[in-house]
């Protein structure tokens, strides 16, 4: 009798090595350099707006951390981008270090609370000073009409294949954003916080075939 596979094929991850401080929206959309930096790719020089290769995945499902209960993160910015040429292969299925990304704006949510639930331990994806939020207010796909611009209200109904929609139960209970799919010519997806009250915060995110 064979034995079962024990572990997913995409487990849950921290998005961030160190939390971000960022109080405000800065991204834009085009042509951006993609720098390897620790803890995997980022646009420029920037080691907050992490690039998340979605490898083969089409979605992700996205939970987020603050630093304290019932503090808020006003909101998190989805972004999602292509890239450019690269030389080559470094394993079947990876790709090298692309040079130039294709970023573009895929969604937001609205006020983020955080509850009263925190990591284990420090062997933790998180640790019990980070508490994961139970509430998201609201979720909007970028149009050309939301600031920033964006796609994901073009993208999700063209492919048919799932809308993107959150779980929100309060009461300790982590809440959820859910993208099931960005579509196909995404190569990655990167967050973008505004932190509020929340002073600093952070995401778990799990790719989801």
């Amino acid at each position: 009798m064979g034995s079962e596979r024990t572990y997913p094929a995409y487990p849950q991850r921290v998005y961030l090595p160190t939390a971000t401080t960022q109080t405000s929206q800065s991204l834009t959309a085009g042509r951006k350099a993609v720098t390897a930096l620790s803890g995997g790719l980022y646009v420029g020089s920037s080691t907050v707006h992490r690039l998340v290769p979605l490898a083969g995945a089409r979605g992700a499902s996205l939970q987020f951390t603050g630093n304290a209960n019932n503090a808020t993160i006003t909101s998190v910015y989805v972004w999602v981008a292509t890239f450019a040429d690269y030389a080559g292969v470094t394993s079947p299925g990876g790709l090298d270090t692309p040079s130039f990304c294709d970023l573009t704006y895929w969604g937001a949510t609205g006020l983020v609370t955080c509850g009263n639930l925190t990591g284990v331990s420090a062997s933790d994806l998180i640790t019990t000073s980070s508490f994961i939020a139970d509430t998201i207010a609201s979720w909007t796909l970028g149009t050309t009409a939301t600031t920033p611009k964006g796609i994901g209200s073009e993208v999700e109904p063209a492919y048919g294949l799932g809308l993107s929609t959150y779980f929100s139960p309060a009461n300790d209970t982590p809440a959820t954003l859910l993208i099931p799919n960005f579509g196909a010519g995404y190569h990655a997806f990167l967050l973008e916080f505004d932190v509020g009250t929340a002073t600093s915060a952070n995401a778990l995110y799990t790719l989801t075939a």
